[in-house]
């Protein structure tokens, strides 16, 4: 009786031993031990059992110790599991806005505009980049002005690029 009430007990902290995990990735990343984190961090992002909420909520204390790359890894993951999870998409847009991330913030985009009500000062903040002359020559620069200018409320709709 005991060895299996051992067996279920075990089963039930799986996702608290990730958890544990996950926070220690954090603890190490802001001690800029990055070898320690990434460690860390693949056994939490290895539990299965763990919602994107979860791995959003984790990298968003990453981003705060200034491990992007691995915040960007986890965000991935999340979407991973539910591949339209609002918070995570926006934590992602943000990334991608800040390290002028062309390439992704498209891809991005894409997803985020078919979420339930994407920001429209987020929207606005990504039309912003993408206009810029920065990126005047990028591959498909109208096409996602013009996704991003499709969404209702952004005050931009119908606008040209050009």
């Amino acid at each position: 009786e005991i060895a299996r009430q051992d067996k279920e007990h075990a089963h039930a902290g799986a996702p608290r031993r990730a958890l544990s995990e996950g926070l220690q990735a954090v603890a190490y990343a802001g001690a800029n031990d990055l070898a320690a984190a990434q460690l860390h961090l693949a056994a939490f992002l290895d539990s299965p059992q763990l919602r994107a909420e979860v791995l959003v909520a984790v990298s968003a204390h990453l981003i705060a110790a200034n491990a992007t790359a691995l915040a960007r890894q986890t965000l991935q993951s999340a979407l991973q599991r539910d591949p339209l999870n609002q918070a995570a998409l926006v934590q992602l847009l943000h990334l991608d806005i800040a390290q002028k991330n062309y390439g992704a913030l498209c891809e991005h985009l894409r997803s985020y505009v078919r979420t339930r009500r994407p920001a429209p000062s987020l929207l606005a903040r990504a039309d912003a980049m993408l206009a810029s002359d920065r990126f005047i020559f990028a591959r498909q620069r109208d096409a996602a002005l013009a996704l991003i200018r499709g969404v209702p409320g952004t005050g931009k709709t119908g606008q040209s690029s050009g």
